[in-house]
């Protein structure tokens, strides 16, 4: 099973990504996110696993997901 985990602002958007994860028989969301921060500190603190993909939106209000991604990947190495 492959595990994943979205930060995406567009609800439309995030929703279409939750729907298609949904019909993949080898695919799991383990949460999904409006922002990079809250992703980030449930992966800081374990309140979520660490998922194999991350798939994140590079242009988040408030947030650069480019700025993110060397924080998030500090949590995630692997």
């Amino acid at each position: 099973m492959i595990t994943l985990t979205i930060i995406e602002d567009n609800p439309s958007y995030q929703k279409t990504l939750l729907d298609i994860i949904d019909l993949a028989t080898d695919l799991t969301c383990l949460g999904s996110f409006e922002a990079a921060t809250p992703c980030l500190k449930a992966l800081e603190t374990g309140t979520m696993e660490k998922p194999d993909i991350l798939l994140l939106d590079l242009n988040l209000p408030g947030e650069n997901g480019l700025e993110m991604l060397p924080l998030l990947k500090k949590e995630t190495p692997e």
